[in-house]
């Protein structure tokens, strides 16, 4: 009987750490859309654990798109899709 406490406490803890580091992916991410960072060093360690994570995921044309910044104040709508 102890073993099988043993494995499902072991289950419970390997759960509950997948579902940290899930937590700690979506946070990084968030936080490297948010900053657009992409092209720079990381800003925190849940976006470090973010770029191990997801690689080279990010979609196409990623660091073509300008910084924040330029978007503010750019016109009509139409310029910010075309971009």
């Amino acid at each position: 009987m102890a073993a099988i406490e043993v494995f499902a406490l072991l289950a419970a803890v390997g759960f509950g750490l997948v579902g940290l580091l899930t937590i700690l992916v979506i946070v990084g991410v968030h936080q490297e859309e948010r900053r657009w960072t992409l092209g720079r060093p990381a800003p925190t360690a849940p976006a470090m654990l973010a770029r191990r994570v997801l690689g080279t995921s990010y979609p196409a044309g990623w660091l073509d798109r300008p910084p924040a910044d330029d978007l503010i104040g750019a016109g009509r709508a139409d310029d910010l899709v075309s971009r």
